[in-house]
């Protein structure tokens, strides 16, 4: 193949060098990109091109919805055709009507969770009760949630960040800093759906109960959203 021009694209989630380290050393001519989400910009000129007379309040509900990932917003798209909401024009989609609340496309849903139950158990079961302490979350907190040392949390949530379903918040100009977050919302929501009623409720009151501890009047309101969650 020295000489012919032959380009050759593969994809992969971030968790396959953990399987492969050691894939493309050695080759003649080998890159590797890291895809970093898309622009708002992008995001919404990726939609007008598939939409063209999408209203604005409908862009900014799915571009904000899909936090810079591109297979968001296309599954998104696909779903509300299915519904009907979208009719095809040739290779672009029209509104029919006033397209209904953003729920997150079975798909993607599916999607998300086969990634989730191939994780380790532990690393799992860490991530579900992120998700029932919110978007974003300390480590503190998750180690009391799920009984475990905060150093062993922390370097599961390392762990967790090479994957990129966690991101640490390392903003000095934010108020979080030093806390973890989900990297999208869609995975959070995701994990917290896979939680019976039951573990929701469990976990939602062992979250209460360790704000209510802490005896800091400024944590009231996440203090009574979990009490009111568990009811």
């Amino acid at each position: 193949t020295r000489d012919r021009p032959i380009l050759v694209v593969t994809l992969a989630r971030p968790e396959f060098l953990e399987k492969r380290p050691d894939f493309g050393r050695g080759h003649r001519a080998f890159s590797s990109l890291h895809l970093e989400p898309l622009t708002d910009g992008a995001m919404s000129e990726l939609l007008r091109g598939l939409v063209p007379a999408l209203p604005e309040a409908d862009l900014g509900r799915i571009v904000a919805r899909a936090e810079g990932l591109p297979l968001y917003a296309i599954e998104t798209v696909r779903s509300l055709a299915d519904s009907g909401h979208l009719v095809r024009r040739d290779d672009m989609f029209e509104p029919a009507g006033e397209l209904p609340v953003l729920d997150i496309p079975p798909t993607l849903r599916a999607l998300i969770a086969s990634r989730l139950d191939a994780i380790e158990p532990t690393d799992r079961s860490l991530l579900l009760d992120g998700a029932v302490l919110g978007q974003v979350f300390a480590v503190p907190a998750l180690a009391a949630l799920a009984g475990r040392p905060e150093q062993e949390v922390g370097e599961r949530l390392r762990t967790l960040a090479a994957k990129e379903l966690v991101a640490l918040e390392n903003d000095p100009r934010s108020p979080e800093r030093g806390q973890y977050r989900f990297t999208q919302g869609v995975i959070r929501e995701v994990a917290y759906a896979t939680l019976s009623r039951r573990e929701r409720r469990a976990r939602h009151i062992a979250a209460a109960r360790y704000f209510e501890a802490l005896g800091d009047d400024e944590l009231a309101g996440i203090l009574a959203n979990h009490y009111l969650e568990a009811y």
